[in-house]
């Protein structure tokens, strides 16, 4: 099905990351849905690394609530 998280797409989004291609990773992460914690994480990261600060705070933050345990 289209929109949903799917292992391939999450893997993707991470190998854009590991490319230092950061945009390319938050836009295939933003057609994931639905977003569990993993996806906010790595959405974090990727706007951290592009100096969007309270972005990055706002989706790790986000992680944090839908999987406290990690």
């Amino acid at each position: 099905l289209a929109g949903t998280l799917s292992a391939a797409d999450l893997n993707t989004a991470i190998n854009h990351f590991n490319r230092t291609d950061y945009r390319a990773a938050l836009g295939e992460l933003a057609a994931i849905d639905p977003k569990d914690a993993a996806v906010y994480a790595w959405i974090g990261q990727s706007q951290y690394q592009l100096g969007e600060y309270k972005k990055a705070t706002e989706a790790l933050e986000k992680a944090v609530q839908l999987e406290p345990s990690n």
